[in-house]
């Protein structure tokens, strides 16, 4: 079923989720070989969050909104997006900043939300999850 709507979507699009599953895969695979007793990948594991987590949530934001839109991405947009998103992983990694990382997906769950709320009120079919 995955395989059948993923290939519906816009190339562009299709990217930006595939950032979004392949970081948070990622992520959570160095977590394991991390807490499986491999001490020299804490860096690795922490940096990786912050990527997961700030250009993760970025990339799947951008993603749902053209979703919901019925949105096909441009070139524009992705790059944007992808700048965007390294941006603030970029600005995470400050140790001043570092205090804010957990916020971030926390917001980013709050965009969506509001985003299929919004959707929902405007009786958008796609908000439901089954299309």
């Amino acid at each position: 079923m995955f395989w059948h709507f993923f290939g519906r979507i816009s190339l562009f699009n299709r990217l930006l989720w595939g950032f979004f599953l392949l970081l948070t895969s990622l992520a959570a695979l160095i977590g394991v070989i991390y807490f499986a007793g491999d001490e020299s990948l804490e860096p690795l594991h922490q940096s990786m969050i912050i990527l997961s987590d700030s250009l993760g949530v970025v990339c799947v934001v951008t993603a749902v909104y053209a979703l919901l839109n019925y949105q096909k991405l441009s070139l524009a947009t992705f790059i944007t997006t992808i700048v965007l998103g390294l941006l603030l992983f970029v600005s995470l990694l400050r140790p001043d900043v570092r205090v804010f990382t957990p916020v971030i997906p926390s917001l980013g769950i709050l965009v969506l939300m509001l985003m299929a709320v919004f959707s929902l009120l405007q009786r958008n079919k796609r908000a439901c999850g089954w299309y």
